[in-house]
């Protein structure tokens, strides 16, 4: 719109807590991560029963979650 920021400007000072369940897990630390860089604060997030890649998404944010440097809550993952 026309007022003062851009887009991505919503609340840019209220720290953002990602809470995910299953793919909306994996949804939630490429979005962490992509805020992060922005210079979001991100001080948690919450995933329940996440997953990570499946047979129509293959990529693994394992990687990105290891070096987000966020501290995570995993409820309810299987092995």
């Amino acid at each position: 719109g026309d007022e003062e920021g851009g887009e991505g400007d919503f609340l840019p000072s209220v720290p953002l807590i990602f809470v995910g369940h299953s793919r909306g897990a994996k949804l939630s630390i490429k979005t962490a991560a992509a805020m992060k860089k922005a210079g979001r604060k991100v001080p948690c997030m919450v995933l329940f029963d996440p997953v990570d890649a499946t047979q129509w998404e293959s990529e693994s944010v394992l990687p990105t979650l290891a070096k987000l440097g966020v501290p995570t809550a995993i409820v309810g993952a299987g092995a």
